[in-house]
């Protein structure tokens, strides 16, 4: 046609009046309007030609055509993914049809789009939509656990680390061997210098990684804690005792030394002397200090 010969030589102008003639002689007939928007965005009329695109999608859905609207849209997100009115009636569109998974899977987009446009409570609120229908139409635990990480993401850039603390329990509960949602809880536990409870939600972990056969992560972990929380004698012990399975004499020995530096320095007299047994089992260079030091503390 006419109007493709204007296109591929570049000569949009002619295009468009060749499609503006064919509009008057067939003014309902979709697929010219889909080429004016098609030259539309050759143009550089980006704006225009998502709303031509628009207004023919939703024409197609007038006319029950909601496979040629979805492609439509579909092929405008790809275009201008950040456009939210074209997303949300393409949600529209899915959800009238029951297709809950591609619908769950805009929900996702859309809220990401808003996240990358900085309205992160919208965002959030999209989420928790997304949430609200992937529980109602019984979606699989895997989409469910995707939108809950993404909400825990949002509370937490927020500083609503209870918030965010309640939704990773909710994501274990869920699906007991995340490994995020539980690397997260250390984390938020200990910002919240709750020691105790980080110990707890790390060992859940570190029984992960074990069963697994994944000592390099249980070793790779530990090393990123002791570096982050020196003074925390469970993570020391805990260090200690995983070179000590896999024969790294030294570091282990390392670590307990540190770890009875820190029992002595809190005056827990008796953790630090089996803290130097454990030392004295693995005979290192030195072995008769640690004796004495042993003798010293009553042990």
């Amino acid at each position: 046609s006419r109007i493709d010969r204007y296109t591929r030589q570049g000569l949009y102008t002619l295009a468009m009046d060749e499609a503006h003639r064919a509009v008057e002689f067939s003014a309902f007939y979709l697929p010219v309007h889909v080429r004016m928007a098609e030259i539309m965005m050759k143009e550089g009329r980006v704006r225009q030609a998502i709303n031509k695109y628009n207004i023919i999608a939703k024409t197609y859905l007038v006319r029950g055509e909601n496979d040629r609207a979805a492609s439509i849209l579909s092929e405008v997100l790809e275009m201008a993914p950040l456009d939210i009115s074209v997303r949300e009636s393409l949600i529209e569109l899915l959800e009238s049809e029951q297709r809950w998974d591609e619908a769950l899977d805009q929900y996702v987009d859309l809220a990401d789009t808003h996240h990358q446009l900085g309205n992160f409570d919208m965002s959030r609120d999209i989420f928790g939509a997304a949430e609200r229908l992937a529980n109602r139409v019984g979606a699989t635990p895997d989409k469910i656990v995707r939108i809950k990480h993404r909400v825990a993401d949002i509370d937490q850039m927020r500083l609503d680390i209870r918030k965010a603390q309640k939704t990773y329990d909710e994501i274990i509960q869920l699906v007991p061997d995340d490994e995020r949602a539980h690397r997260m809880l250390v984390d938020l536990h200990y910002r919240q210098n709750s020691p105790t409870e980080a110990i707890k939600k790390l060992d859940a972990l570190l029984r992960i990684y074990a069963k697994n056969k994944q000592p390099n992560r249980i070793t790779q972990l530990l090393e990123e804690l002791v570096t982050t929380y020196p003074n925390d004698t469970g993570l020391r012990s805990r260090l200690a005792a995983i070179y000590t399975q896999l024969k790294r004499k030294n570091d282990a020995i390392r670590q307990l030394d540190a770890l009875g530096e820190l029992q002595l320095e809190a005056g827990a007299h008796q953790e630090a002397t089996n803290t130097i047994r454990q030392i004295i089992a693995l005979n290192p260079d030195g072995v008769e200090d640690y004796r004495k030091l042993l003798v010293q503390l009553g042990g």
